[in-house]
């Protein structure tokens, strides 16, 4: 088959949509097929960054369509490439299928496609988008579920919640979930790299990590409330890697509350991240609401003790490896700290953590891609 590919989460920095499409396509949900990877270049003269493995059985080409350069809004530019732009390429070069791993297809696209919905946060925690984004996507998620020929969901809640949401049979939507990298593993950090890590981002021998977007879906303020309520001699540091949401207002008093120590580290490399697995002490993800919840599988995997929310994809994916608490109830956070930080208990967690990591595996999951093409051929 000729597949188009919606390839611009592959440009530039990936965040968790352009890492679960680069993994499946790593692990071969594509092979035996031409795939043409359609982007929009940040500018004329930038290359495409798509960072994809030399394969033997799946013929790649990236394919750049220029950008939308009339003097309009960027959403109404995006929503011009996406609908205008890429639907006349797909039928110029009369692809067999269209593959879309961001929510939304072309609405003037009529061929054979597939499409991953990696949560329904616009509905489930709308108060975390704007009312744009909302708009956009009821209107185009709600029209590619209604015409797409398969849908591909990252977990058995976010499954449900499109079955509750939309007009779709339970067959044409199929669970493939995500997994964490292979260098996300259990190792002895050296001295050297050790000492490196604490003076580039300021570690104290103990501490909390937290990794995802920054913003007030994710309690990291209750992470915060949580540790204030503890013995100061004995609460780690918080760690939070993400990108800050600068309206996260909750956030912003709790730390001016709080006497304890709080790091931002910004962005962190590829290579640092998962050391910074290895050294915390415990990982928190305690959000309100998630379609799979990636870091979580990470921390497992890197054999760190997770504290995580009952809410949501959350319980479904740590089953039992990890313990898990109302993301709202701060003794239960403190509480679950407490227990994490026990030496017996955190080796307890990690272990069973590791265990369950092993049942998420990309190849798996693109195996299953790759026979949802053969059914909608």
């Amino acid at each position: 088959m000729k597949i188009g590919l919606d390839a611009r989460t592959l440009i530039g920095d990936r965040t968790g949509v352009g890492n679960y499409l680069k993994n499946i396509l790593e692990a071969g949900g594509f092979d035996g097929h031409r795939v043409l990877l359609y982007y929009q270049p940040q500018s004329d003269t930038s290359p495409p960054s798509l960072n994809l493995p030399e394969q033997t059985t799946i013929q790649w080409e990236p394919v750049k369509l220029p950008p939308v350069t009339a003097p309009l809004p960027y959403g109404i530019r995006v929503i011009w490439w996406l609908n205008v732009s890429l639907p006349r390429a797909l039928k110029t070069d009369t692809v067999d299928c269209f593959f879309s791993p961001n929510f939304v297809q072309p609405q003037w696209y009529s061929g054979p496609s597939v499409a991953v919905v990696h949560d329904l946060a616009h509905i489930k925690a709308a108060d975390t988008h704007t009312k744009a984004y909302r708009w956009y996507l009821h209107m185009f998620l709600t029209a590619t579920i209604n015409r797409a020929d398969h849908i591909v969901v990252v977990s058995q809640h976010t499954k449900q919640d499109v079955l509750d949401y939309y007009n779709i049979s339970p067959e044409n939507v199929s669970v493939c979930y995500g997994a964490a990298d292979d260098r996300f593993q259990p190792r002895t950090v050296s001295e050297d790299v050790h000492s490196e890590l604490v003076d580039r981002y300021g570690l104290a021998s103990e501490f909390a990590l937290f990794v995802g977007s920054v913003e007030p879906r994710k309690n990291v303020h209750k992470v915060v409330e949580a540790l204030e309520r503890m013995d100061p001699v004995s609460r780690p540091q918080l760690v939070v890697v993400g990108s800050r949401d600068s309206s996260y207002d909750a956030l912003t008093r709790a730390i001016d509350r709080y006497d304890g120590e709080v790091v931002f580290t910004g962005y962190v490399p590829d290579d640092h991240l998962p050391l910074l697995y290895n050294l915390a002490s415990v990982f928190v993800y305690p959000s309100e609401y998630e379609g799979f919840g990636l870091p979580v599988v990470e921390a497992m995997q890197s054999g760190t003790p997770v504290l995580v929310s009952n809410q949501s994809s959350l319980p479904e994916v740590a089953e039992g490896a990890a313990i898990t608490v109302d993301p709202a109830d701060t003794d239960a956070v403190a509480s679950g700290f407490t227990e994490l930080l026990d030496g017996r208990a955190g080796e307890q967690y990690a272990d069973k953590g590791i265990q369950r990591a092993r049942d998420f595996s990309w190849s798996e999951s693109a195996k299953q891609i790759n026979a949802i093409f053969n059914r909608v051929r």
